[in-house]
């Protein structure tokens, strides 16, 4: 489901979280207007210890 950095801010976890968005969306009026699509076709990639993916 597509999310703006406002959306997102509402449902951040924790201060850390918010501090990011909160950076974010006063740095680039860009990346303010954006929406973000936070599902996926693919799984994301992941990585093992040894740098290998997993």
């Amino acid at each position: 489901m597509p999310t703006t950095l406002a959306e997102a801010k509402t449902n951040a976890q924790d201060d850390v979280d918010v501090t990011v968005i909160d950076g974010f969306a006063k740095s680039s009026d860009i990346l303010n207007r954006m929406t973000f699509d936070t599902g996926s076709a693919r799984p994301a990639a992941t990585l093992s210890p040894t740098g290998t993916g997993a």
